[in-house]
């Protein structure tokens, strides 16, 4: 419950704002957020920092920080 709408509206005009051309500074960032479309179905490959989630071990190299190197992996986990 909201007491006035001055929440949901930014969130709106955030959301309708990202979309704009330049907005973001980096077109590709909105490609690679994790609710992207083009991100969808890869959520296999998403970890927390923790080396153990649910009794599965993750992948060092997902633990290691390297982006490139994450996102490589990543592209081929998802297919």
């Amino acid at each position: 419950m909201l007491t006035g709408g001055e929440v949901a509206a930014m969130a709106l005009i955030e959301g309708i704002a990202r979309l704009l051309p330049g907005v973001l500074g980096n077109e590709a960032s909105a490609t690679e957020e994790s609710h992207s479309p083009s991100q969808q179905g890869s959520s296999s490959t998403r970890s927390t920092r923790a080396g153990r989630v649910s009794g599965d071990a993750r992948p060092e190299l997902l633990l290691g920080g390297n982006h490139g190197e994450i996102a490589r992996y990543r592209r081929e986990q998802a297919h």
